[in-house]
């Protein structure tokens, strides 16, 4: 089986045992990423529906933007 490495393609049969492990090991937590990132994108689906929820408990506009706090003046 050939594996593409820094654009070149090599032959997994002639890697010794340790390197086959590394690339298992690496497409492994490629896999996981990609896993971890759909999950985040679901995540943050949920924390803007249950923004908006309190939202309109509260009877505020999601959208609006956020009120900023006034800078402390220095005192001279």
């Amino acid at each position: 089986m050939a594996i593409k490495i820094n654009g070149k393609e090599y032959d997994e049969n002639k890697f010794d045992d340790k390197t086959k492990n590394y690339v298992i090991a690496r497409q492994e937590l490629v896999q996981n990423q990609a896993r971890l990132e759909i999950e985040m994108e679901k995540v943050n689906v949920l924390i803007r529906y249950y923004n908006a929820k309190i939202c309109e408990f509260l009877g505020i506009d999601p959208t609006a933007p956020k009120e900023s706090k006034p800078e402390d003046k220095p005192k001279e």
